[in-house]
């Protein structure tokens, strides 16, 4: 039984959609790149399409977790931010 050519085009086509496929997490914003070009809008949190020869993705996290220095201070532990 040979294998039709359509079905194996078709095959290829799901593949490569399942694989542009991106999460981005709450906290992360993606920046795309269309052919070299920055895209006006970055892409914000949840599910987004990045077809892979065309675009470049590049992911930038909106989270900042400031340093902590933890001390001791006269009236016992001393948490401070820098």
């Amino acid at each position: 039984m040979p294998i039709s050519p359509v079905l194996i085009f078709v095959v290829i086509v799901m593949l490569y959609l399942i694989s542009s496929v991106k999460i981005l997490a709450e906290y992360e914003r993606g920046v795309i790149f269309r052919l070299g070009k920055l895209l006006p809008q970055p892409k914000g949190p949840g599910v987004i399409l990045v077809f892979a020869p065309i675009d470049r993705i590049v992911r930038v996290s909106g989270c900042h977790h400031a340093r902590q220095r933890v001390g001791e201070g006269e009236r016992g532990p001393l948490l401070s931010r820098r």
